[in-house]
């Protein structure tokens, strides 16, 4: 009875060492699963924090262009008010032009009135 039981002994020790055995590789390979997985973790750390970085350029780049656009849009205005300005100017100084020379011309006309009717006074004196 003592060799059945030794027997059975060392096939039950021989059980739980292949069991241990197999533990241990479980163990390992889920250790080496776990590291891949932290290392993974790190990597889409570091992709979604370079994605947050360039999503805030990109806010940055959209706000800046939204600024120019705004004083692009200012500046258009601005210069449409000055050029309807300045051809109200030019409108004016042709109108002022055309009343000058009208005035000339008038002042001619009197001129020669005048100087037709002094004519005439001295032509009938002599």
């Amino acid at each position: 009875m003592d060799a059945a039981y030794s027997y059975l002994w060392d096939k039950e020790v021989r059980e739980l060492r292949n069991g241990i055995k197999e533990a241990v590789k479980m163990l390992m390979l889920m250790s080496a699963d776990n590291a891949m997985l932290q290392a993974n973790n790190r990597v889409y750390r570091a992709v979604l924090k370079g994605m947050f970085k360039e999503l805030e350029q990109a806010k940055v780049a959209n706000h800046q262009r939204n600024v120019t656009a705004q004083q692009l849009h200012v500046a258009k205005a601005r210069i449409k008010k000055e050029q309807e300005l300045a051809e109200a100017v030019k409108r004016e100084a042709a109108e002022q032009r055309e009343e000058r020379e009208r005035i000339q011309k008038a002042f001619k006309e009197a001129a020669f009135e005048n100087d037709t009717r002094e004519l005439e006074e001295e032509v009938e004196k002599l």
